[in-house]
């Protein structure tokens, strides 16, 4: 299946802010020639996202997407000839998709990534690619393996290169950088962004312990030792209300006091006053 246009800057598919531009689920399909713009604005909508194989995707133009392309259980397709720029967050955004070929492309000014490899995203080649001024890395590699990453122009970046550690054996090698913050950031140990998750866990895990504390402390603070009691039987009002008053001034906030009466005018005075001025339970 074929979809062609009259060329990238002649022909344009407006997604209108709603969802994916183009969607791509069948395997070889060939797009070419398209502006590519405007897609709904919440992960992980696209202007062109793929589901399938054997897909080619080249000489366009990719602009003010969400992201310009997402790739999910995608595998071997060729992305080459594109100028991706000015989305949202990445240019590229792969999870579990593996052997693509990603060349010759243009992945430019981008809030994240310029190319986003996760999640099992093993032995793509990405190749002769220029990648400029994406805040935070121009290739960002997590959990993933023997990636080829050759040839391209990383320029402007915050990180030119992130990798995992040498375990996952990707191959980093004849990239020119200039002018990023950080050409090649390599993880060791635990990455940073796992670390960050344990971080945020823990502290979850603390201020949910506090809480549990301080309710806890809570209910112990309205046990019998914080429970007064005022016997008013017999008496008529306004005896019983002139006693709850006295008795309350020496109670602590949060305290509770039990009134017996038997006087029908008191209660109801007693149940007045609970409601304008305490808590009545």
């Amino acid at each position: 299946m074929n979809l062609i246009g009259e060329g990238k800057d002649d022909t344009t598919i407006d997604g209108s802010v709603a969802d994916n531009v183009i969607i791509i689920t069948a395997d070889k399909v060939t797009i070419t020639g398209f502006t590519i713009q405007h897609s709904g604005d919440v992960f992980p909508k696209a202007g062109i996202n793929i589901s399938s194989d054997y897909n080619v995707i080249s000489k366009n133009n990719m602009t003010n997407n969400f992201y310009g392309i997402t790739m999910f259980h995608a595998s071997n397709n060729i992305i080459s000839e594109n100028s991706i720029t000015n989305n949202d967050h990445c240019a590229i955004y792969m999870s579990v998709s593996s052997n693509n070929n990603i060349y010759d492309n243009i992945l430019k000014n981008h809030a994240f990534n310029g190319i986003g490899v996760y999640d099992s995203s093993d032995s793509n080649n990405i190749t002769e690619n220029t990648m400029i001024n994406n805040n935070f890395c121009g290739v960002n590699i997590r959990i993933s393996s023997n990636n080829n990453i050759t040839g391209n122009i990383l320029t402007d970046n915050n990180i030119g290169i992130h990798v995992p550690s040498d375990k996952y054996g990707n191959h980093i090698s004849d990239n020119t950088f200039s002018n990023n913050k950080n050409d090649i950031e390599k993880e060791s140990g635990m990455p940073i962004f796992e670390l960050i998750i344990a971080v945020l866990i823990l502290v979850c895990l603390t201020v949910f312990i506090l809480f549990w504390k301080e309710k806890s402390h809570k209910k112990t603070s309205t046990s019998k030792d914080t429970k007064h009691y005022l016997d008013a039987r017999g008496k008529p009002c306004p005896i019983p209300l002139i006693m709850a008053k006295k008795k309350i001034t020496k109670m602590k906030k949060g305290e509770i006091l039990e009134i017996i009466t038997t006087d029908f005018v008191a209660k109801e005075n007693l149940e007045r006053l609970g409601k304008e001025k305490y808590e009545l339970i």
